[in-house]
């Protein structure tokens, strides 16, 4: 009973203006600047953050194959490591001859911009990379925290604890993490809500009167919105809600209605540069893919309460569920007694949460399931706030419970000199020092065959017999000819309640291989070894790419994720038209088709690749030409049988001439960011190319006859070239924020123009 009469004391004898006097009191202690020294305060900080730092490194390099979570995180490090190797310099995406036919690469992130994943490929070999690229993650987030903290006006031990609580509880220093796995397998998120403590950092210098400093932060803040577009367009649309919430919060948080002014009109103007600059690119980028497109063919998935915070969502532990009550508690106790500037930000924080029950409140009532993206990955760009408030909610209670816990410190029998040491400072600095007893658990994961079963995608991928053969086979070789694809279509029916959903059925079927083998054949175990694949993993890949695999190589109506392609169906016919030279079955197909390679993984499950005859390497040369512009029509024409890819073609506008012979030679050789293309013929040809047509095509070929080449569209969704007697050059295809920014919107209108979302996904009329 002691220990609650001190409380009560502490907080006021009554209710009320008691009440709101104690808390208030006690949120002042918290806000009040130090009164230790500044060299104190660096000594903490910088103790603090070589803990923090070395801990990384040592915890993190005794679970390499897991540092980075399942699928997510190791197909960041592949893309990392094939855009090193073959994306282009500048600063647009560039071709990715490695997934699907020749479309973007990953618009996700742009890893060449990226400088953990960057500074890791340039220190260390593949094997550690996750070790030092998540170092640098954690410690941005870690460092741009405490910043956070410092502009809220909390004491540098609170600071710090925040930063240490949001790291431990979604950090991989304990596997699985204590909380959320969104950053333990996205950690490039973490760059972002890096930035986002920046911004505010810098609004909060900007002053009345202080014009130079105004201009800084104005070119701060574009900086910081044109290094989102080119490193995180794919996740900008996610960014930008938590921002301008942010920037209103700091505009609100002015101390004068000058100042206020100020940050208005500094805020107006880098929004409208930004959205000049980049605004046609972002819209482009979102609208031309197959989510924009074919939305009804998107997984659904119902909304909920759990759709409300990323710390919530399906898969989180208890942690992360403690530490969102406990921000949302923290924002609202500062929401009533703290003052500004932390009042400002916890309100803010609330209305953010508040908006996001609002949105999935709506959507459910007036959508119903949701195809979209998951509404609760909005807000973990504020994670930096939810740690603060969460470290906030910990002071306050710790503060409460201060002195009766001082007094019961005063009967033990403890010297005066240890007494004077046991202070709230020092204790948040201990409390801090805890995460370093993740130690005593950190040990090579699969140790643990508990964590081999739920987290087989480990790092790095495992050479097989399987990706041995179809490296000689296929590999790409920088200027070597193309030979050919793979595409998996093993799993399919493996999940049977998934059968609607072929995918997730592979994905889940996909830990058999990853178990027994440590590869999966099929996405990311094959792009590790430079083998390309039929398969695009892109939340932006093309609805025209969507159109054809989902109409002729799967059979019947499909439900797509957001990202991945399914293929199903073994078509030789379709399958060669992609360039598709081995196929990887879990079954005997019924086609006649030769055997390569058998590879059994446990007795009940074996893998089969087949080689089919004839694929397009760039060397089909049709000479029937059918104008169809019209989706609908044309994917029925595809879809027949009898429809020989290698002799006819299907165009969406005319050709200039319909005389055509075949080529007599073709090769297509691949290079960084660009294909060459080389022919002959003796009149006039057109080449059918394994390659996406888009209007982002960057076209240098040059003919050795008289009539000028010709660029169309060709069976919807591949690129075909009409030439005289010779052809030479390059093609390749490139798309940024200032590199043909607007070329994903032309593609677009070809969408709408051929009515791509009216092709049905069953019953296609295959008459000739």
């Amino acid at each position: 009973m002691t220990s609650i009469k001190e409380i009560r004391t502490r907080l006021g004898t009554g209710f009320g203006l008691g009440l709101a006097s104690g808390m208030q009191g006690l949120f002042a202690s918290l806000t009040q600047s130090s009164p230790v020294p500044g060299r104190r305060n660096r000594l903490i900080l910088t103790a603090n953050l070589l803990s923090f730092v070395v801990l990384c490194l040592v915890v993190f390099a005794r679970q390499i194959p897991v540092v980075m979570f399942r699928y997510d995180g190791t197909f960041l490090l592949i893309t990392a490591k094939n855009q090193q190797l073959w994306m282009g310099h500048g600063a647009a995406l560039t071709m990715n001859f490695l997934e699907g036919n020749g479309g973007l690469w990953w618009a996700q992130i742009n890893t060449l911009f990226d400088p953990a994943l960057v500074i890791a490929h340039w220190l260390v070999n593949d094997t550690y990379v996750p070790v030092v690229a998540y170092t640098i993650y954690a410690t941005e987030f870690f460092v741009a925290t405490i910043l956070l903290g410092v502009v809220l006006g909390l004491r540098l031990p609170i600071a710090v604890f925040g930063a240490w609580l949001g790291s431990v509880v979604s950090f991989p220093f304990f596997v699985p993490t204590l909380g959320t796995d969104l950053l333990w397998g996205n950690p490039h998120a973490l760059t972002i809500i890096s930035l986002m403590s920046i911004m505010v950092f810098a609004l909060s210098r900007v002053r009345a009167g202080r014009y130079g400093m105004a201009l800084a932060v104005g070119i701060a803040l574009i900086l910081i919105g044109a290094y989102i577009c080119f490193e995180f367009a794919g996740g900008a649309i996610q960014v930008i809600p938590v921002a301008v919430l942010l920037a209103l919060v700091c505009v609100w948080n002015s101390a004068s209605s000058a100042e206020r002014m100020m940050k208005i009109v500094l805020l107006a103007a880098s929004g409208a540069i930004l959205a000049a600059v980049f605004g046609q690119f972002l819209i482009g980028l979102y609208l031309d893919t197959k989510g924009g497109v074919f939305p009804d063919e998107m997984w659904p998935r119902p909304l909920g309460l759990t759709n409300v915070s990323s710390l919530l969502a399906p898969g989180g532990r208890v942690m992360s569920r403690v530490l969102w009550f406990f921000a949302i508690c923290g924002a609202v106790i500062a929401g009533f007694f703290a003052t500004r500037p932390i009042r400002a930000f916890a309100i803010g924080y609330l209305v953010l949460s508040a908006l996001m029950a609002l949105a999935i409140a709506l959507i459910a009532v007036f959508v119903g399931d949701w195809w979209g993206p998951n509404p609760a990955y909005f807000d973990i760009y504020a994670y930096s706030l939810a740690s603060l408030f969460s470290a906030v909610l910990a002071a306050v209670l710790l503060k409460l419970v201060e002195p009766p816990i001082g007094r019961q410190w005063k009967r033990l029998a403890l010297s005066s000199a240890l007494r004077k040491h046991v202070t709230f400072r020092n204790a948040v600095i201990v409390l801090a020092m805890v995460p370093w007893i993740s130690l005593g658990w950190a040990r090579h994961p699969y140790d643990n065959q508990n964590v081999l079963n739920g987290n087989p995608w480990r790092w790095p991928p495992q050479a097989t017999a399987m990706t041995d053969y179809f490296q000689r086979q296929v590999g790409l070789v920088q200027g070597a000819p193309f030979r050919g694809r793979v595409a998996n279509l093993a799993g399919s029916t493996f999940d049977k309640p998934l059968a609607f959903a072929p995918f997730a059925s592979q994905h889940n079927y996909d830990q058999i291989p990853l178990v027994f083998s440590g590869n999966e054949h099929r996405i990311y175990g094959l792009l590790y070894f430079g083998i390309p694949i039929l398969i695009e993993s892109n939340h932006f890949s093309s609805p025209f790419f969507h159109l054809l695999t989902t109409r002729l190589l799967n059979d019947g109506p499909i439900t797509s994720t957001h990202a991945q392609t399914a293929l199903t169906k073994f078509d030789p016919r379709v399958l060669a038209a992609f360039g598709v030279r081995y196929v990887v079955t879990d079954y005997e197909p019924a086609v006649d088709v030769p055997l390569r390679l058998k590879l059994e993984l446990v007795p009940s499950r074996t893998q089969f690749v087949y080689e089919l005859e004839r694929p397009n390497l760039g060397d089909y040369s049709p000479t029937r030409v059918h104008f169809l512009p019209d989706a609908t029509a044309a994917i029925a024409k595809l879809a027949s049988p009898l429809f020989d890819f290698s002799k006819e073609i299907v165009l969406t506008d005319a050709m200039a001439s319909a005389d055509l012979i075949p080529a007599s030679k073709s090769e297509i050789k691949v290079f960084r960011d660009h294909l060459e293309i080389s022919a002959e013929s003796n009149g006039r040809s057109l080449l059918l190319l394994p390659v996406e047509f888009s209007h982002c095509l960057e076209i240098n070929l040059y003919s050795g006859g008289a009539e000028p080449i010709e660029v169309h569209r060709a069976n919807l969704e591949q690129t075909a070239i009409a030439f005289t007697n010779s052809l030479k050059g390059s093609i390749a295809l490139r798309y940024g924020p200032i590199t043909n920014s607007g070329c994903r919107l032309a593609d677009y209108r070809d969408a709408a123009r051929l009515k791509l979302s009216s092709v049905p996904r069953t019953g296609l009329d295959l008459a000739r």
